[in-house]
């Protein structure tokens, strides 16, 4: 009997040590805040493990609502600072938030109003633990990116307006220079036809 009890406590040992998350070597800085879709720190509001939502396994997840206090990658827009994240217990790295905790968070999925994931193999940490460096590294990288991309944080009028300025100075340059070009055609041909006039080919 103690036999069978210790084969059974050796394979749900093996069970779940299959399906616990293993991971590699956590990501660099940069790499990890350019492999996210929005980065940022945020406080955990709410934690719901009522049931209702499920994984694509059958399984249920648990939903985390997070709200935004600074941003390092996309802007939050008013009125959309909360962002709800999914984890799934069936032995995924999907990340575990604790309520009243912040953490810097580097998050994966589409739009700011939908289901957002993070992963335990990343940076994702209580900010706490999160070294300053980390911190001014990803706002440097949140700055240089809002820099590179200047003209869309304009107005569509404006932008428009500046592309037509662009075009018309394009086009005005273009035709300066085909006016040059046809006046040096007609003063060669003109030159050309009194030389034939002076020789009386005319």
């Amino acid at each position: 009997m103690r036999l069978a009890e210790f084969i059974l406590a050796f394979l749900l040992l093996t069970a779940q040590t299959a399906l616990a998350c293993s991971c590699l070597k956590a990501p660099t800085v940069k790499d990890n805040w350019r492999a996210a879709s929005q980065v940022f720190i945020g406080q955990v509001e709410r934690v719901d493990t009522s049931g209702g939502f499920y994984s694509s396994g059958g399984g249920s997840v648990t939903l985390f609502t997070v709200r935004v206090l600074e941003s390092f990658k996309r802007e939050v827009h008013e009125g959309y600072p909360l962002r709800t994240f999914v984890s799934s217990g069936e032995g995924a790295c999907d990340s575990y938030f604790r309520v009243g905790e912040k953490y810097l968070i580097y998050a994966y999925g589409d739009s700011p109003r939908g289901m957002l994931k993070s992963s335990l193999c990343d940076r994702t940490g209580l900010l706490e633990h999160i070294e300053e460096g980390e911190l001014e590294l990803v706002r440097k990288l949140w700055q240089e990116a809002k820099g590179a991309k200047y003209v869309s944080f304009v107005s569509a009028e404006e932008f428009e307006l500046n592309l037509l300025r662009a075009s018309n100075e394009k086009l005005e340059e273009r035709l300066g220079l085909a006016k040059a070009a046809l006046a040096t055609m007609a003063a060669g041909f003109i030159l050309l036809l009194l030389i034939q006039w002076r020789n009386g080919k005319l």
